[in-house]
C-alpha cells in the first residue's frame, strides 16, 4: 500500500472565471461533486467517497474561489484563493504556469489556454488517510484548461500528475473540475 499511483477524474463540476486583460483580474469560483470521483474501480471511487477519506455524506462538495494575480504583459501569473473542502478552508494560492489567448480563425473568436500548478498536503483538510502508517500526503495538482472566451462559465478542467499514497491521485478531463484534491 502505498507504493502505486493512482489516477481518476471527479465528472460532476460547476462554476465560472472571468478575465479582464486590459484591467489585469479576473477571478475563478468552481464547485466540485467529490461524491463524483471517478478511478474505474467501483471499490476504490467507493472507498474515496466514504468516510475513510471525502466522507461525502457530510461533505458533498469542495469549493475553490480566488482572484487572478501578478499580471504580467496581460496575463495573470498567480491565482490567489481559498480552498474549502471536508470542512476546512484554507489559503491555497495556485501558480499560473502558462497564459495564452490567441484569435481562433475557424470559430471567429478568441481561444485560451492556461495550464497552474499547486502543491499541498491532503493532512490540511483533514484528509490524512495512510498518515498512520507514513505515506506521503503531498498532492502535486497540474491544472490545465482551454476554452473561448465567451465559454469560461462551467466548463474549465483539470489535469493532476499521479503521486504516492494510500487511494492515489485524481486526474479530471471534460467535464473534470477546476480544482479537486488528491487522496
Amino acid at each position: 500500500m502505498g507504493i502505486l499511483r493512482w489516477r481518476g477524474k471527479f465528472n460532476r463540476t460547476k462554476g465560472a472565471a472571468t478575465l479582464d486583460q486590459a484591467n489585469g483580474r479576473g477571478s475563478v469560483d468552481i464547485f466540485v461533486d467529490l461524491g463524483s470521483i471517478d478511478h474505474g474501480h467501483a471499490k476504490r471511487n467507493a472507498f474515496m467517497a466514504g468516510p475513510g477519506l471525502f466522507d461525502v455524506a457530510k461533505f458533498p462538495q469542495a469549493h475553490y474561489q480566488g482572484t487572478l494575480s501578478a499580471f504580467g504583459e496581460g496575463v495573470p501569473t498567480r491565482v490567489d484563493g481559498t480552498e474549502t473542502m471536508h470542512g476546512v478552508t484554507k489559503s491555497l494560492p495556485l501558480t499560473v504556469n502558462s497564459f495564452k489567448c490567441i484569435a481562433d480563425r475557424t470559430l471567429k473568436r478568441e481561444r485560451c489556454g492556461a495550464d497552474v500548478f499547486v502543491t499541498f498536503s491532503r493532512d490540511d483538510f483533514w484528509l490524512g488517510s495512510g498518515k498512520s502508517l507514513g505515506f506521503n500526503l503531498d498532492v502535486t495538482l497540474r491544472i490545465q484548461d482551454e476554452t473561448s472566451k465567451s465559454n469560461w462559465r462551467n466548463r474549465i478542467r483539470i489535469l493532476i500528475p499521479a503521486h504516492r499514497g494510500p487511494v492515489g491521485s485524481v486526474v479530471g478531463s471534460r467535464p473534470g473540475g477546476f480544482f479537486c484534491v488528491a487522496a
